[in-house]
């Protein structure tokens, strides 16, 4: 008996495990400079007049949202971030990123777009359907149910 209740618990710590949710994939040790030089970018684009400064923090958030969906040393980023402020800032290299915001900006609009279309027309899809109304009569009440 105490091997079937132990064959048993182990069947269900192992299901639990597999319900889990799945860990984030590491950041690359080669992505640690790119974000360190994306986190600080909108701040020194913006301060040499080369980016908006809606730009400029949509770069950050888009940044940010990006870097966590990864597991990482914030330790790491935070080090790289130091060292890509001693860089300096050229008008090309901010004229990509504002490209880059402009590119992710559009995507989200679409996006956004898109599942306002599917919602509209499920909505459509739903309010067109043909319905059908069934009433019965109890006593003194009527009771009506609609399909």
């Amino acid at each position: 008996m105490g091997l079937i209740r132990s064959g048993l618990v182990a069947a269900f710590v192992v299901g639990l495990v597999g319900c889990a949710a799945t860990p984030k994939p590491e950041l690359a040790d080669s992505m640690y400079s790119e974000v360190g030089q994306l986190l600080v970018a909108g701040q020194r684009c913006a301060s040499a007049g080369y980016m908006s400064t809606e730009d400029a923090s949509l770069l950050t958030t888009y940044t940010t949202s990006h870097l966590n969906t990864f597991s990482f040393s914030n330790e790491r980023v935070q080090q790289s971030a130091m060292r890509a402020r001693m860089l300096p800032v050229t008008k090309d290299y901010c004229v990509e990123q504002a490209i880059n915001v402009a590119t992710r900006k559009r995507q989200i609009q679409n996006h956004n777009a898109s599942v306002e279309q599917s919602r509209a027309d499920t909505q459509r899809a739903i309010d067109s359907r043909p319905k059908q109304t069934y009433c019965n009569r109890i006593g003194s009440q009527t009771m009506c149910s609609t399909y």
